[in-house]
C-alpha cells in the first residue's frame, strides 16, 4: 500500500494490523485503527447488533459483499511456522486458514 500511494504521489491510509515499526516511503502515513473494541462498547449494542446480523449477513447472502479469496494450510500446526513465513514474506489477494486438525 505504501509503495502504491508513493507512486500516487504519497497519502495516508487506515489499517487494523498496525503500522508500528513500518517504514513508509516519504509522503506516505499508515495510521492503525482497532475497531473491535468500539464494537464492545455497551453504547454502541445497537450499532453492533445492526452490523453483523442485518447489514453484513444480509450484504453476504444477497451477493453484495462478496468474501476474499481463502486458502486452507492443510498439516496440522506443525504448518504454522511455514504459514507464518509465508504472511512475512507477502500473501496478497488470499487469506490463509491453518486447518489445526488437518
Amino acid at each position: 500500500m505504501g509503495e502504491y500511494l508513493a507512486s500516487q504521489g504519497g497519502g495516508s491510509f487506515l489499517t487494523a494490523k498496525g503500522a508500528f515499526g513500518v517504514k513508509f516511503p516519504e509522503g506516505v502515513e499508515g495510521r492503525f485503527v482497532q475497531y473491535l473494541d468500539d464494537f464492545l462498547k455497551p453504547e454502541l449494542a445497537e450499532f453492533t447488533r445492526w452490523f453483523y446480523w442485518e447489514w453484513l449477513e444480509e450484504g453476504v447472502k444477497g451477493g453484495g459483499l462478496k468474501l476474499g479469496r481463502v486458502e486452507m494450510v492443510e498439516g496440522g500446526l506443525e504448518k504454522a511456522e511455514s504459514a507464518l513465513r509465508r504472511l512475512e514474506g507477502g500473501v496478497s489477494g488470499v487469506k490463509l486458514v491453518l486447518d489445526p486438525f488437518g
